[in-house]
Order: C-alpha cells, then structure tokens, then sequence
C-alpha cells in the first residue's frame, strides 16, 4: 500500500481487497496531499465451499427446526457466492439414537444469491449427535454442528398397553407394562408425566400398585387379585392422555 513515485507516477500493482461490498474507496496521501478515489464494488468468486450460516438446533421428533437452517457457498476468501445457484442437498448423518432417522421435509433446495434455505425440516427419530452434510455437484461437503432430536409427546394410538399374563389366581400378581411411544414411535422418556394403570369392567376384582419408571420408555405396575370373576380391562393414562391401542389386555382373576 506503499509505493514511491517515478516520473509523478506512484503504482500500485498488486492490491486486492478480501471482502466482497459496495462503495468502497481508496484514500490517497503523500505529505499533506490527499485524494480520495472514485467509488467501487468488490464482487465475490466463484464458489469453493460451503458452510452452514445457520446450524440446526435440538429439537423434538416431528418438529420442524427452528431457526431455520440456511447453508451458504462461499468463494476462496470465505464470502457468500452470491452468483451460485446450484441446488444444495442436506442429509442426516446417524446419530445415537432410533436405527433408521430419516430427514422430514424437502432437503434440496436451489440456493439464490449463494444462500440455500431448508424450512419445514424435521427428524423422525429421538437420539444424540445427529449432524447434517450439505452437499452441491460442484463444491466440498460440509458438516453441521451436533445436535439432540428428544421424543415428542406421547401418542394414545401408538403407546402399547400389556400384561404378562391373561389370569391370575386369588392372590397373585401379574405385571402390568405401558411402552410409552410418540407419534413417530420414539420411546417417551421424558417429560416427567404422571403413568397411572387402570382396570375397568368385569367382576373380577383387584389392586394396582405404584408405577415404576423404568428410564427408557417403559412403565410398569403389579396387579394383585382378590376376588375371582370376569376380564378386567387394563388401561394406562399419562399426563392425563389415556392409552387407545387395542385391543387393550385383560386379566381375569380365578379362585386361588
């Protein structure tokens, strides 16, 4: 940026400037001379690259994320290319979680003024360290920042009530079971949501213990018979939702 006149003449052969912008203008001064140049523009180059500008955040299963993600090209000095328009593809890589997550929603987008943006995106499946690669025909890869998909609520018609057995005698037990699933089919662990068993129906009669949380979806409960009769019907609620699956098990309680 200095150079010493010959002639009157100063040159300066080799300037460049890294950032992509408009008005610019270069300042002059030798002494007490000075002048200002003419303003000009700066465009980017071709694009090289691709970052995410936007990272994917956690979230639930079936939810879209929020921000909306947004992945840029980006030329050799790591400006937005903003001539690129060629389609950017997103793909989740696996995370700790479901085998099988599939990304939700339109994962290739044509990017306009070297910026692609994905709303809507969603994940199916809960887990830990799921990552999206954006990907273009013409430039590198690149990765986003980790991110958590948790369960969503949970889903009446696809959580499973069970028991593991049909009868009892007269003072006997039998385990009661609620697979607590969202509405993708994750496991619901989370949440804190009070599980209470119930029997309804039938003649026969018993009691039903305290709910146990056992940490990965599952939820379980004894029922001890008292009085033999016919099938009670064995239900579930949770945070209020009753379970729908059916047919719901029953338990008959025979004559110890």
């Amino acid at each position: 940026v200095s150079a010493a006149a010959v002639a009157g003449v100063a040159t300066f052969a080799n300037l460049r400037i890294d950032k992509a912008g408009t008005g610019y203008t270069l300042l002059l001064g030798a002494g007490a001379l000075a002048t200002t140049s003419a303003a000009f523009a700066v465009t980017s180059g071709a694009a090289t690259a691709l970052a995410f500008t936007v990272q994917p955040t956690s979230t639930t299963a079936g939810t879209a994320l929020a921000p909306v993600v947004q992945v840029a090209a980006r030329d050799v000095l790591g400006n937005t290319a903003t001539g690129f328009t060629d389609t950017v593809r997103l793909a989740i890589t696996p995370g700790r979680g479901r085998v099988g997550a599939h990304l939700i929603g339109t994962a290739s987008v044509a990017a306009v003024a070297g910026i692609a943006t994905f709303p809507g995106l969603s994940i199916d499946s809960a887990g830990t360290g799921y990552t999206l690669r954006a990907s273009t025909a013409s430039t590198t890869t690149a990765t986003s920042a980790a991110f958590t998909v948790g369960s969503g609520s949970i889903s009446a018609a696809r959580s499973v009530v069970t028991v593991s057995s049909a009868t009892v005698a007269s003072g006997g037990t039998v385990t009661l079971q609620l697979r607590a699933r969202d509405a993708a089919g994750n496991a619901v662990t989370t949440g804190g949501a009070t599980v209470v068993f119930t029997a309804s129906g039938g003649t026969s009669l018993g009691s039903v213990g305290a709910t146990t949380d056992n940490g990965n979806g599952t939820y379980t409960a004894v029922f001890t018979g008292v009085t033999a009769g016919t099938a009670r019907t064995i239900g579930a609620t949770s945070g209020g939702v009753a379970v729908t699956s059916t047919p719901l098990p029953t338990v008959v309680v025979t004559a110890g």
